[in-house]
């Protein structure tokens, strides 16, 4: 017996300009009750569970000049664990690449926390940056996103957030209230 496994990813919002309305909802489900945090954005939920959150950002029209300033990167894979109660393990890596065609060249830089990584990729050509945010605990996104979008100076971008781990719940009732849940979606959408 066989049981489909899905993998969700949850586009959170889009903002033209770096300043989001975040609200937490009152608790309206189990999970909420238990501790388990909600993002609202324009009427949309997402609930937080299982291993931790995997933020995706990527920004476009950013400013070329910061995208290429080696010492910004660092600067805030330095800073930004502490700002979001995360733990550094190792110092920050920012390195350089060179692709065949301008627009492929850039910096890459990575701290590597006790719960998991920070990675920043940028393309100055390009004005583009893409960074990844994994935790296995719950941070402030919105903290992230504006800290980030204000360094790089970012025109526009995209958030998306996964749950990981979603069979990794750090409690055994919480994982049975997933795994109910997913069943009644899947039954929903069969049906």
């Amino acid at each position: 017996f066989l049981v489909p496994t899905f993998f969700f990813v949850v586009q959170i919002w889009t903002e033209t300009e770096p300043n989001l309305d975040i609200e937490t909802p009152p608790p309206h489900n189990a999970l909420e009750k238990r501790g388990v945090p909600a993002l609202a954005k324009g009427g949309r939920e997402l609930e937080i569970f299982g291993f931790g959150p995997h933020l995706m950002i990527d920004g476009y029209q950013a400013n070329p000049q910061k995208l290429a300033d080696k010492e910004l990167i660092h600067k805030i894979l330095d800073e930004l664990p502490e700002e979001m109660g995360m733990t550094k393990v190792l110092p920050p890596a920012v390195f350089d690449y060179r692709g065949s065609r301008p627009e492929d060249v850039g910096l890459t830089g990575v701290v590597i926390i006790a719960e998991s990584h920070i990675a920043i990729h940028t393309f100055p050509e390009r004005r583009f940056i893409s960074v990844d945010i994994f935790s296995c605990k719950d941070f402030d996104i919105k903290k992230a996103v504006d800290r980030l979008a204000e360094a790089f100076e970012i025109g526009r971008y995209e958030t998306y957030l996964i749950n990981r781990g979603k069979e990794y719940p750090k409690d055994p009732e919480e994982a049975r209230m997933i795994i109910e849940g997913e069943r009644e979606y899947l039954e929903a959408r069969i049906a």
